[in-house]
């Protein structure tokens, strides 16, 4: 199954995502910053970053920006999640 680095600030949403998610068989290692996340990548080498747009550190988007300029994880699939909503604050 898939190695899979989620980072999410959400204690209710990480345990529910790890608990789904190992349950389907696949290693989950879970980070609540970016830092935490780039190290996790590093070590890891995961085949999927589960990613969240709104983190305490940086946004999600910085770390997806990274990892599209280096070679070694440009490629590598990353699934953003976020509580933003589309419609424009007025």
């Amino acid at each position: 199954m898939a190695r899979i680095v989620l980072c999410e600030d959400e204690p209710d949403l990480t345990a529910a995502l790890t608990y789904r998610l190992t349950r389907a068989g696949h290693t989950l290692a879970a980070a609540d910053t970016v830092a935490g996340a780039r190290k996790l990548i590093a070590q890891t080498r995961p085949h999927l970053v589960i990613l969240d747009w709104n983190l305490p550190d940086r946004p999600g988007t910085d770390l997806l920006r990274a990892l599209r300029n280096d070679p070694a994880d440009a490629t590598l699939p990353v699934l953003m999640l976020t509580a933003r909503d589309a419609r424009s604050e007025e």
